[in-house]
């Protein structure tokens, strides 16, 4: 399956990109409405832009919900291991602690992203 656009975008957040010389650079990560694929089947697009090829991607699921959350953790492979996040160079509302608040597999990446540095209040 080949995604060539996006769609109806309903969720962006923006990182910080520090370069070499100090300046900041926007990465933009947008993600796209699920929609459906095949009969029991939804796919949710996103797309990383200011770092790596900034092609579309998706991921499937049963249903919207679950391509949404595996959207989300696709985001956060792709995103914590990217160089530029293995350089420790983006950071998400100034936190220093590297945590972008993307979700991510600890199994995987638990090495790499640092404990939450923001409570959740319910």
């Amino acid at each position: 399956m080949n995604v060539e656009t996006l769609g109806a975008i309903f969720a962006t957040r923006m990182l910080e990109l520090v370069s070499a010389d100090g300046s900041i650079c926007p990465v933009w990560i947008k993600i796209g409405k699920p929609r459906k694929y095949e009969k029991n089947i939804r796919f949710c697009p996103y797309q990383i832009i200011g770092i790596g090829d900034e092609k579309i991607r998706y991921a499937l699921g049963s249903d919207a919900l679950q391509s949404l959350i595996l959207t989300l953790t696709k985001i956060g492979a792709d995103i914590y291991g990217s160089p530029e996040s293995k350089a420790r160079k983006l950071t998400w509302m100034e936190d220093e602690s590297h945590n972008l608040g993307i979700p991510v597999f600890a199994e995987v990446f638990g090495d790499v992203v640092p404990a939450p540095s923001m409570t959740l209040v319910v």
